[in-house]
């Protein structure tokens, strides 16, 4: 029954992006395979298998370590600000698409809860309007949305050099 747990909360967790539930459906594994492990442990010793409550034992302490290092690397990355390099690349190459955008950079990303944030320079013709320049911003926020459900985008507007 708990592993039927954690592939709800697990599957839930990847659907909302909730890091919480991530961690708590990791949990709801680790406490899974720990009662087969002990359920093992016990039938073996049933059938005079007396080692394998020692050899259960070590695999479930092993087990408690994995779980305690997935929950705590990825907390602390989360919690340190850390930002999926990938997600930054599509970030700027969808950018890139908006034909009013000549450059892009200084891209930063955070997770607060479930929710993305971004922020960025955006270059664009020096000789363009500010109305102009914010319709850029509009297409970029919209795009990001759309594509890759980037709700909160704040976009600083430059002009655009050569040299």
């Amino acid at each position: 029954m708990l592993f039927f747990v954690y592939k709800y909360n697990n599957t839930l967790a990847r659907k909302i992006n909730s890091h919480a539930l991530k961690a708590a459906s990791l949990d709801n594994r680790a406490d899974s395979l720990i009662s087969f492990a002990a359920a093992f442990g016990i039938i073996g010793t049933y059938f005079g298998l007396y080692w394998l409550d020692s050899v259960l034992g070590l695999f479930v302490g092993i087990l408690i370590f994995y779980t305690a290092y997935q929950t705590f690397s990825h907390a602390s990355h989360t919690l340190s600000d850390g930002f999926d390099p990938e997600m930054i690349k599509k970030i700027k190459q969808l950018t890139l698409l908006d034909p009013g955008t000549k450059h892009v950079s200084d891209i930063r990303g955070r997770t607060v809860g479930n929710q993305v944030m971004i922020d960025m320079i955006v270059y664009v013709d020096p000789d363009m309007t500010v109305r102009a320049g914010h319709d850029i911003t509009d297409r970029i926020e919209s795009l990001l949305y759309d594509q890759l459900g980037i709700e909160y985008v704040t976009i600083h507007v430059e002009p655009y050099s050569n040299t």
